[in-house]
């Protein structure tokens, strides 16, 4: 058994850590030190820039795409932000309602940063909506068989065969 490298004389069990053996107890490792005014700016200053980059500073209503899908920042009730789905927040819109719990949005054409509501469907399970997605890629193959729909390799997309 070993004791605190502070001088406290707490006893700690000889655990190895990143770069040695642990030498103090959590906090005491900066015990008696005397830090100078200039020092504890730059350590302030340097923990207001890291949590700024954690901060999201977007406001309200800003959108970004991400995983492909539009987003959008909102605020609940109690004001606190949070990013949601906009072809969520348009389907919600439109029936009047949250969507419940098992509900998903569908995109008809597949485009998912295309949220206009024509463009929208409401599947009452997630069961429904791969159902939707297994009938397209269904109804593709389909179409590749039957030589309507063609893969061009050198432009890497589907294309309607000529």
């Amino acid at each position: 058994m070993t004791y605190c490298a502070c001088g406290c004389r707490t006893k700690i069990s000889p655990r190895r850590r990143a770069g040695g053996f642990v030498r103090f107890v959590s906090g005491h490792n900066a015990r008696g030190r005397r830090y100078t005014q200039r020092h504890r700016r730059r350590i302030s200053i340097a923990q207001r820039r890291a949590w700024k980059t954690r901060v999201d500073s977007r406001k309200v209503g800003d959108a970004r795409v991400w995983r492909g899908y539009v987003h959008v920042k909102t605020s609940d009730r109690r004001g606190a932000s949070r990013w949601k789905s906009q072809h969520v927040l348009v389907m919600e819109t439109k029936l009047g309602r949250r969507l419940k719990k098992g509900e998903a949005v569908h995109h008809i054409n597949g485009v998912a940063t295309d949220n206009r509501r024509r463009n929208l469907f409401l599947c009452e399970s997630i069961a429904a909506h791969s159902k939707l997605h297994a009938t397209l890629g269904r109804l593709l193959a389909g179409l590749m068989k039957d030589k309507i729909v063609v893969f061009d390799r050198k432009k890497r997309t589907y294309l309607r065969a000529a």
